[in-house]
């Protein structure tokens, strides 16, 4: 709704320009959080009868055993064989567009601490700082690449990390294997996250803390079943990725707060034992 407005209007009047018009806009969201709602009821539904026991034909007993053997490995290994994985499909993009992709707005992220320019925080300064520090010590190996190249594989680690910690998570909470290699291949083909990987652009390394900050989140909120209850340490986690939310991002802040406040007067069990 929103880029429907914009495009037709340039701003939010046909989604805010009058009574009329934001009644009709909450109708369409609650329309569209329903029909999501039901769409997700049925297709985790489904993905439930992936794992429920099949009979199988007749095939040769070694065959069955190596089959089980690599699927208890891939079980056990999802965060390691899922960041083998995304490294070595998004290499590619990194050394196709070597030393990395610099934007306007890395660009500007890194005119603060290299190029004289005044601080601001429409780019965070603290990670403008970092962006310095790397660019400098590429500086300091030789050219400005290496210091390009030196943002793009921090930002980068930071993503494969992130994201294997996903479908590592994802698997623990009961997705069938097969789903979670399927989304696997879906962050190592799909171009987009290739592309966000080379960059040397805030947003790569915001999805990446962005998405600690919700595993996080989903530990003290939902825990797992069978998960040990949760402790200060887990308190402590939370606050540490949701205060880099904020330092990453300019608007971080409003995305923290009100989540951290929600969870605060929420009813859950948040020292108790793996349920809510």
């Amino acid at each position: 709704m929103t880029g429907q407005s914009f495009a037709e209007t340039g701003d939010f009047s046909q989604m805010l320009g009058g009574v009329s018009r934001v009644a009709v806009s909450l109708a369409k969201l609650l329309l569209y959080a329903v029909a999501t709602s039901l769409l997700l009821s049925v297709l985790f539904s489904w993905f439930d009868g992936w794992d429920a026991p099949k009979p199988r034909p007749q095939t040769h007993r070694a065959g069955r055993t190596r089959a089980a053997h690599l699927r208890v490995f891939a079980d056990r290994h999802v965060f390691g064989l899922a960041l083998a994985l995304l490294a070595a499909c998004w290499g590619t993009y990194i050394a196709v567009f070597a030393p990395g992709t610099l934007t306007y707005d890395g660009a500007r992220s890194l005119n603060q601490f290299c190029a004289g320019a005044p601080l601001e925080n429409h780019h965070p300064v603290l990670m403008n700082l970092l962006y310095g520090l790397l660019m400098h010590a590429g500086r300091a190996m030789g050219s400005d690449d290496w210091g390009v190249f030196l943002i793009v594989a921090l930002q980068a680690a930071a993503l494969v990390c992130a994201l294997s910690a996903v479908l590592s998570e994802s698997r623990r909470r009961g997705l069938p294997l097969a789903v979670t290699a399927l989304a696997a291949l879906y962050f190592a083909l799909f171009p987009a996250w290739g592309v966000l990987a080379q960059d040397a652009l805030k947003d790569t390394l915001f999805c990446a803390v962005f998405t600690w900050f919700m595993l996080r989140l989903a530990r003290v909120a939902a825990p797992p079943e069978g998960s040990a209850p949760i402790g200060v340490r887990d308190w402590a986690l939370l606050a540490a990725a949701g205060s880099l939310v904020a330092l990453t991002r300019n608007n971080g802040i409003y995305l923290v707060a009100p989540t951290l406040l929600a969870l605060a007067i929420t009813p859950c069990a948040p020292f108790g034992g793996g349920e809510t």
